[in-house]
């Protein structure tokens, strides 16, 4: 799913920002109702770790989220 931080925030009620460090996003991912397992920084080494059964959020080509 690739989408837009605003759009994702509004969607989840999350303050995800761009800057964030890795643990602070982690901690806006606990409000939606996704299980993150894992963020990478390029879409390549997301594809790398992403699991069976795990789906990949692209948000705006800053944070890829391996989310199930």
């Amino acid at each position: 799913m690739n989408t837009t931080i605003n759009q994702f925030n509004q969607a989840y009620n999350t303050e995800i920002q761009a800057d964030m460090d890795f643990y602070q996003l982690f901690n806006e991912m606990e409000k939606t109702p996704y299980a993150c397992c894992y963020i990478a920084q390029t879409e390549e080494k997301a594809n790398k770790v992403i699991l069976k059964g795990e789906e990949l959020i692209n948000l705006e080509d800053t944070f890829y989220l391996c989310v199930r």
